[in-house]
């Protein structure tokens, strides 16, 4: 849950966010102000409510584990890797295209390594970049239907930003349309018509912040809930509805408490 509230505070945090960058245009810095502060709070709520649920299920002293392998103290290619990532985010800040900017770096240390990059192009889950790539083909034929922007057309006024009830409206679909479609998909269909509910800038940090939050309804919302769920199967089987009585709140009020601070960053009364 904290990771999925940490990635909605940057462009760069999530696919969802990646995309919402691309659509936009919105600087990396400027987001950064609009979304930094709620997802920090809302770090915050999520950590409290962490210790309210579970605090009388955790031990009163921790005990190490066995030492997992030294892993190799590399300091040489350390002071390769951190110029070029304090490089990469710079970049980001001052405003140049993220993607480039990262692949610039990737180059970089590619080049400075002077091996082949066989072993680190093996390492890219192809799998996925596939799935992406076909999932923007399905929902490009889906807008193509003319059905998105029929419903869109209908209930633009309903969840227009002008208004506290609008807004609401906005933040249940988009919470219950990330959970049922997923995020990414969510956004895609979205954001051709963010524009049409009023402040486009503040709908796009919106976007980005509710579907990244809703992935903390269920156990399913999000990929990295399912990676932790799997990588703890060996310690605890964490189920749909064990997940949900967290999940339900936590989002609720993470989200609640989110896009009221969005919303009054925006300077909208």
């Amino acid at each position: 849950t904290s990771a999925n509230i940490g990635s909605a505070a940057t462009l760069v945090g999530n696919p969802q966010n990646m995309i919402i960058a691309s659509l936009s245009q919105i600087p990396f810095s400027r987001f950064l102000m609009a979304a930094g502060p709620p997802a920090l709070v809302g770090l915050l709520l999520n950590g409290a409510l962490l210790w309210l649920f579970y605090r009388h299920r955790l031990p009163s002293q921790m005990t190490l584990l066995p030492m997992a392998p030294a892993v190799v103290d590399n300091r040489r290619q350390l002071r390769r890797v951190l110029p070029v990532t304090a490089g990469v985010m710079a970049g980001y800040f001052v405003g140049f295209h993220l993607g480039y900017t990262a692949l610039a770096g990737v180059m970089v240390l590619v080049l400075l390594e002077r091996k082949e990059p066989q072993e680190i192009f093996a390492r890219v889950d192809w799998a996925l970049l596939v799935f992406f790539c076909c999932l923007f083909m399905v929902m490009a034929g889906l807008a193509k239907t003319g059905i998105v922007e029929r419903y869109w057309t209908i209930w633009a006024q309903q969840m227009s930003f002008a208004n506290h009830e609008g807004l609401a409206l906005f933040t249940a679909f988009m919470t219950v349309g990330s959970n049922l479609l997923s995020n990414v998909p969510m956004v895609l269909l979205t954001g051709p018509y963010i524009g049409d509910l009023g402040n486009s800038e503040m709908g796009w940090v919106l976007l980005a912040y509710i579907t990244t939050v809703a992935g903390n309804l269920t156990l399913l919302g999000s990929v990295a809930n399912i990676i932790v769920a799997e990588r703890a199967r060996e310690h605890h089987s964490l189920g749909f509805f064990e997940y949900l009585r967290f999940g339900f709140p936590s989002t609720l009020i993470v989200l609640s408490v989110g896009v009221a601070l969005i919303y009054r960053i925006s300077g909208i009364e």
